[in-house]
This record gives C-alpha cells, structure tokens and sequence, in this order.
C-alpha cells in the first residue's frame, strides 16, 4: 500500500461550562486582553474544549463591550476550535462571521487565511467544489499581493481538492506551480512536501517510475532535515513504488527501513502498512514462509486499530497466498470474508455520499430561508416607506423606484444562488453515476476472478442492481424533471445496456424490443422497481429462453397504461416455461419488487414465456 501523507497548513456543542472557568470570568473581572492569552494557552496545548467554553462566556458576558478586532479573534479561534474538535458545521458558522469582520477592517490576510480554513472544512465534509469556490475566492483576493507564500498555499490546497476529486491533470499543474515558488524561496521543507505531493498524484495514475522519481527527490532532503517522521512514510513510498516496478532487491531494503522507522515512531498504522507491503514482496518472490508470518503480523495489529481497507489488502494477499498454495478451500473461505468487508466499505461509501447530498439540501434551505429573510426586510421596508408617501409624494416616488432596483438586484441574485445549487445537484448526480459505474466494473473483474459458482452467481445478481440503477442515475441527468420519469425511454436506455452486459448481438442475434403505445410517467422510486424487475426477466430469458436452433430469437418489453392502472409484459420466443413450473430464476426477487409499488406479477407459457406486471 502507498502510504498517503499530503502535506497542507493551516491557518487559523458547545459544552456545559467548567465552573473553574466561569469563575475566572465572573469574579476575577481580569480585562478582555489577558482572557485572550488564557484562550491562547489552551489553543496552544490543545485543550480545545475549554477555549471554546472561555470564548462562548466571553460573547456572553462582554459581548457590548468587545472591540470588532477582539470580536472577530473570538469568531477566528471558535472556528478553528471547533475544526479540531470536528465539528465542522459550527467552525463554518464561525469562520464566516469572522471573515465579516475581516472584510470590516479590511484586513486582506486574515480574510485569505479565514477562506483557507474554510475550503479544509468544505473539504473534510466531502463538499469539494465549496472547498474549490472558497480556494479560488482567497486567490482572487490575494492576486494584487506580493505574498508568494500565500499562493504556494493556496495551489497546494487546489491540487490537493483536485486530487481527492480524480482530476489528476488540474493536480498535478498545481502540484507544479506550489513546487515552483519553494522552489524560489528555497524552503527546503516546502520542495520535500511538494515532491511527495507529486510522487501521490502520480501514483493515482499507476505512474510508479514518475512517482518514484519524485519520492526519491524528497527523500534526499528529508534524510538532510532528519525529520523521521515524514522520512518514513517517503522510504515506505519508496518501496512501494519499487515494489509495482518490480525491482524486488530494491523493493525489500526499503521497505524493511519503512518498517524500522515506523517501529521507532511507534507508528501501528504504519508499522501494519509495511508487513503487508512485505508480505507482497515475500509473495513476488514465492517465499510463502516470510508472508504468513508478515501477513499474520498485520492481522494482529488490524484487530486492534480501525482499518477497514487495510484489512481489505491484508485479505486480499491471503488469497493470493493460499492459491499459490493450492489450498482453494481457504481461499474461498477468506474470498467470502473479504466479499462481506467489502460490501460493508461500500454501504460506508454510501452513506457518504448521502450525507454529502443531505449537506448539500440543508444549504439549498439555508439559502431559501436568507431569501424569505430578504423578502420581509423588503416588505418592512416597503410599509415604512409607505407612510411618507402621502406626505411626501415626489420622495416617494424616488424611493419606490430605488425599491424596484433592489427587488430586481435580489431576483438577480437568487437567480444565481439557485443556478448553483442545480449545478452542485447535477455534480453531485454525476458523481454518484461514476462511483455506481466503478462498483460496476470492479465487481466486473471480482466475479471473473471468482471460482466458487454460488457466490459467483450473488455478485452476478449485485452486478446487475448496480447495472440498473447506474443507468436511471445517468437517465435522471438527462431529464429536468427528476420526480416525473418517462418509463418508456427509460426502458429503452435500460435495454441498450442489457444488450452491453449480455453481449447481445456479439454473441447472439436476440433482439429486444421495447413496445410503447404513449408515453407515461412515474416517480423516481417506481421507476427504478421496475428497471430492476426488467433486469432480472431479461437476464433470464437471455440465459435460458433460447435454444441453439432458435430462429429469430426475441425479447419483447410492452407498456400499456392510464391514469389508474397500468401494465408491464416481458415475453420471449422462446422454450417457454417448464411445464407444471410458472416460476423462473429469481422469482422470489421479483415478487418482492413487484410488492413495493404495490403490483402483481402473473407468468404465463404461450410460445415462449410471458411475464406480466400490474400495477397502480
């Protein structure tokens, strides 16, 4: 594994109050200046919860009496408080009204370093193109300083963002860019990380010699600095790069320097990643002696830290291990062990991806309510104004036209804020097409990989729910109307990729055809029942309708529907159905979909089988 370590600075609920605390505040009556120093020394030994517990009593208690420098240092340290405490949604409510009083005394640095800390948190909560907005922002506003350090630290956060969201080409101009200005100011630390920096993004792209070149430049540095800690993690680089080169005398002796390292540093994660990259190395080299006793190491470690995908890996070369071996019936055993990890990682991806989505709906909210917010100031306004207008007629009418102006500047400006927030909405779709579509595909490569039939057969049922709700998803991108779903062109979209995954047409001339009087509409979730219902029955007739002497082999898919009921058949050319047998591969699947949208589903045998859904 490649130990991943990018290099990013920093710059700058709640809890119920300590009583020792509030008696500092209440009884010493100390000055604002000397509690600043107090929230400075906790800041600096890492006693976050008590800084936020001072900074609170300070707003509390002396909130007329703060200075807009001091209030905005409160707002500052909060923000950066609660980022360490991981509370991001409140550090970002902080962070924001510090940057107010930022712009209010027009201070450009701190204002630059407030949206830094800003785009970490949009960031750390999966919200890349708000990191990417709030990045781009600070380098706006530092484009007329002379402060190469500030746009080094910027461009690494935007190759940074870049390189979490799979463009590659944009990280690695940034990554390029930051290099060039350490690089100018000779900070020899900086042009290390930097190196490392480029060394993982080129590893994203499997481009070991490239990643390897850079790792090796860092590494000479860092041995020069002798800072340990970030030299392990290069020297294990190191040896992974040299590792997928194989260059396996190479490969060895730096990786067991890794493992030396890590020891020292009493680093477990690290430690954990060097047995299981020596084990690799031990596999390569068939020395099956040497990687058990690496890969049960790491075992032993992955039991007590929380390391999903490293205990992933570790499994992964013990299959390795035991079909080298021939022991196929281990093998199977620690494939269906690493089957259940891995559904367990993608069920995690999963609710990531919907807490990102539910993030990004309470923002859309959040922006409703600001324009529900604006409208009554308007409104309020408007009545205020009102009373003068029978006074003074002629100022009214002035003020009704410098109304109309802020109306319009308003409708403007929510015009936009809602283009945005489709924009991210179709990013975020898009998003969840392409992981849908890698899932796809790696379970693809897993069941060509697999030899048990069962559980062959399992990942083969998996593979095609993913099949299908990757093809709404990329439909749904399609349409404007999310909620109200044409079937007919969905299902024609569903059969195209149906013929993709079967081969059909390749290997076979069966032709499906789908049959649509009008047009009909169904929601979202209705929508993809069904798809999943077509799925399974074409599969099946693809698999076992037809015999080798059939002649024009056909799958036919009719619609037919009104405002109450509507109907679904799937029908084949084919063998038929089993006589005494009106159940095919899957049934018991299918019924269960038919229950969610509340339909019935009838299978007949007359030339060939027909299946027949109905439903409101």
């Amino acid at each position: 594994m490649f130990l991943i370590a990018s290099f990013e600075s920093m710059s700058f609920s709640f809890g119920r109050p300590n009583p020792e605390l509030t008696l500092i505040v209440d009884q010493a009556k100390v000055r604002q200046d000397s509690l600043m120093n107090l929230v400075n020394d906790y800041l600096d030994s890492s006693k976050f919860q008590n800084a936020v517990t001072i900074l609170h009593l300070l707003l509390e208690n002396n909130k007329e009496e703060l200075s807009t420098h001091n209030l905005r240092d409160i707002h500052t340290d909060l923000g950066y408080s609660y980022y360490y405490l991981g509370k991001f949604d409140s550090s970002n409510f902080y962070y924001t009204k510090a940057n107010v009083g930022n712009r209010a005394m027009k201070d450009t640095i701190q204002q630059i370093g407030t949206l830094k800390s800003l785009g970490i948190n949009f960031r750390e909560q999966g919200m890349y193109s708000l990191a990417l907005e709030k990045y781009k922002e600070a380098l706006t506003i530092s484009s007329h300083l002379d402060e190469p350090k500030l746009y080094a630290e910027i461009f690494n956060s935007l190759a940074l963002t870049y390189q979490e969201i799979g463009e590659i080409e944009k990280a690695i101009f940034y990554n390029y860019k930051t290099l060039k200005i350490w690089e100018g100011l000779a900070d020899s630390l900086r042009i290390a990380n930097s190196f490392n920096n480029l060394a993982i993004t080129y590893s994203f792209r499997n481009q070991y010699d490239s990643s390897l070149y850079f790792n090796t430049k860092a590494l000479a540095i860092k041995r020069r600095l002798g800072d340990k800690l970030s030299l392990a993690s290069t020297v294990n680089n190191i040896g992974f790069n040299y590792l997928n080169l194989d260059s396996l005398s190479k490969a060895r002796r730096f990786l067991n320097e890794g493992l030396i390292l890590h020891k020292e540093l009493n680093d477990v994660k690290g430690v954990a990643i060097s047995y299981n990259n020596l084990a690799d190395l031990n596999l390569k080299k068939n020395n099956y002696h040497k990687a058990i006793i690496f890969l049960d190491s790491a075992k032993k470690i992955l039991q007590i830290i929380d390391s999903k995908k490293l205990l992933s890996e570790n499994i992964q070369l013990q299959i390795v291990l035991m079909e080298k071996r021939g022991d196929y019936q281990n093998a199977l055993s620690l494939h269906k062990e690493w089957d259940s990890l891995n559904a367990l990682l993608f069920q995690e991806e999963k609710l990531k991806v919907r807490e990102v989505e539910s993030r990004y709906l309470l923002r859309e909210k959040e922006l409703e309510n600001q324009k529900i917010g604006r409208e009554k100031e308007l409104i309020d306004i408007q009545y205020r104004r009102n009373i003068f207008y029978s006074l003074y007629l002629a100022i009214g009418i002035v003020l009704l036209v410098v109304l109309l102006a802020f109306l319009i500047y308003y409708f403007l400006r929510s015009i936009r804020q809602n283009k945005i927030i489709k924009t991210q909405q179709l990013e975020l779709k898009h998003r969840t097409n392409n992981l849908l579509s890698i899932i796809y595909r790696n379970l693809g490569k897993t069941v060509k990989g697999m030899l048990d039939i069962e559980s062959k057969q399992k990942l083969m049922e998996n593979q095609r729910v993913i099949l299908t709700a990757a093809s709404l998803e990329e439909f749904l991108y399609s349409i404007e109307d999310q909620k109200s779903v044409p079937i007919s062109r969905f299902l024609n979209r569903l059969a195209e990729k149906l013929m993709e995954m079967h081969n059909v047409g390749t290997f076979n001339n069966i032709n499906i055809k789908v049959e649509s009087r009008s047009e009909f509409y169904l929601p979202e979730d209705k929508v993809l029942n069904i798809g999943l219902i077509v799925t399974e029955l074409v599969t099946n007739a693809i698999k076992h309708a037809f015999s080798e002497d059939q002649l024009k082999p056909q799958i036919k898919i009719s619609l037919q529907g009104n405002k109450k009921l509507n109907s679904l058949s799937i029908s084949d050319n084919g063998v038929g159905l089993p006589e005494g047998k009106t159940t095919g591969i899957g049934h018991k699947l299918i019924d269960e979909l038919a229950s969610y949208i509340d339909g019935k589903l009838k299978s007949d045998s007359n030339n060939g089988a027909v299946y027949t859904l109905i439903f409101n």
